[in-house]
């Protein structure tokens, strides 16, 4: 499974006196995408576009067919909607990125896109 567009990230190492952040390949989300009648991974080409208020962003699966992902590390509650020729528009609301000590909590789903 790869991941498309991912970006250094950084993640936690907890010691007795603090918290060291270290450089990791993480992103905030990760969504699996499948054909909701073949279960197949939808090819490349799908289009991601986040919003949280004011704040909008997009990325393209470019590099394997079945993942898209979005390695912003920017914590909020975001609308999500995914675009792909031959599919009707895929949208969730209210999906939270967490704030940790590094970064935020990963957020993985699955969205099954329904054929035109």
């Amino acid at each position: 499974m790869a991941f498309i567009g991912s970006a250094m990230a950084v993640s936690c190492r907890d010691t007795p006196l603090n918290t060291i952040c270290v450089d990791t390949t993480r992103t905030a989300i990760v969504i699996e995408l499948r054909d909701s009648v073949t279960a197949a991974p939808i090819p490349v080409g799908t289009t991601l576009v986040v919003q949280d208020g004011a704040f909008i962003d997009s990325t393209i699966a470019t590099l394997g067919a079945g993942i898209i992902d979005w390695p912003n590390q920017r914590p909020g509650t975001y609308s999500l909607t995914l675009r792909h020729p031959g599919y009707r528009t895929w949208l969730r609301s209210g999906v939270v990125l967490v704030p940790e000590r590094c970064g935020v909590q990963q957020v993985r789903l699955i969205a099954r896109l329904q054929p035109l």
